[in-house]
C-alpha cells in the first residue's frame, strides 16, 4: 500500500491536492493508496504515523514538495517517519525535488527523488521495487548508490491527455469549498 502526503501549503486556502491525485490516478487498479492532506489535517505528521501503525502493509510514503511552507512540513515529517518506520521507502516528488534533487537526497531520510512529471516514473519505480528490478534505467529518477547521488536521464513529458482522469470521487471535495469574494462555494484548483 502507498501513502500519499500533501504537506500544508497554506493556512487559508484549501487547494485540492492535484499533484498526489495525479499519482493516485495511475495507481488505480494497480496499487492501493491513501491520502493525508496537510492542508486539511493540522496534525498531518501524527496522522501519517498513526496510519502506518494501523496499516503495517504500507511500504511507501510519497511526498509532494514545493519550496516554502510545504518544505517546512515535509522535512520534519519525513525525518520523523523514517526514524520510526525505517522500512518505509520515502519518495519525494514535485517542484522542489525536481529543481534540487541533490539537496533532497543529501537527507538520509529520503530514498528517492522523482524529477519533473512523475506519473510514469513512479509507476516504473514501484514495479522495480516490488519485483526486485533495477532502477538504473528509470527516466526522471534520482537516488543514492553507496553514498553517491545518481541522476538518471530526464523523462520526456507525457501528454496530460494520455494520463487517467483524477479520482476526485476519492477525495472529500466539499471540505475544500470555501466562501470567497467570488461566491459561497468556491475552490482553489492549481494545475
Amino acid at each position: 500500500m502507498i501513502l500519499l502526503y500533501n504537506p500544508r501549503a497554506t493556512e487559508f486556502k484549501y487547494r485540492l491536492p492535484i499533484s498526489i491525485l495525479s499519482l493516485a490516478a495511475v495507481f488505480e487498479g494497480k496499487y492501493p493508496w491513501r491520502i493525508v492532506d496537510g492542508n486539511l489535517d493540522a496534525q498531518a505528521g501524527d496522522t501519517i504515523a498513526k496510519t502506518l501503525d494501523q496499516h503495517p502493509e504500507i511500504k511507501y510514503l510519497l511526498v509532494t514538495v514545493m519550496p516554502g511552507p510545504q518544505l517546512m512540513q515535509a522535512v520534519p515529517h519525513t525525518r520523523a517517519i523514517k526514524a520510526r518506520f525505517p522500512h518505509v521507502t520515502t519518495i519525494w516528488g514535485g517542484y522542489f525535488p525536481s529543481s534540487h534533487a541533490d539537496v533532497v537526497l543529501a537527507d538520509p531520510a529520503i530514498d528517492f527523488a522523482v524529477r519533473s512529471q512523475g506519473e510514469i516514473t513512479i509507476l516504473e519505480l514501484l514495479e522495480a521495487l516490488e519485483g526486485g528490478g533495477s532502477v538504473e534505467k528509470i527516466d526522471g529518477l534520482s537516488y543514492k548508490v553507496d553514498g553517491r547521488i545518481v541522476h538518471n536521464k530526464a523523462r520526456k513529458l507525457t501528454d496530460p491527455n494520455a494520463l487517467p482522469l483524477l479520482p476526485y470521487d476519492k477525495v472529500d471535495v466539499p471540505a475544500y469549498l470555501k466562501k470567497t469574494v467570488l461566491g459561497d462555494r468556491t475552490i482553489s484548483h492549481h494545475s
